[in-house]
């Protein structure tokens, strides 16, 4: 099994995007969203998706320049 989930997610409505992006990576451990690709059609609303990622999961707030993850 692979220690890294991914999953490719296309539309055009932000907000269905997102919830089902969080539909599918639902696991039982948490774990660390490493990378999210926006296409320029949803760049306008990429505050609104992390927004959502964040307060719909247990993504964090991006660390602060220069900090240390543990």
């Amino acid at each position: 099994m692979s220690a890294f989930k991914s999953l490719h997610i296309t539309g055009t409505d932000w907000l269905d995007l997102c919830d089902r992006a969080l539909a599918g990576i639902h696991e039982e451990k948490p774990g660390r969203l490493a990378f999210i690709y926006v296409a320029g059609q949803l760049a306008a609303d990429t505050d609104r998706i992390l927004d959502h990622l964040r307060s719909h999961s247990r993504i964090g707030p991006r660390p602060a320049a220069g900090a240390r993850s543990q």
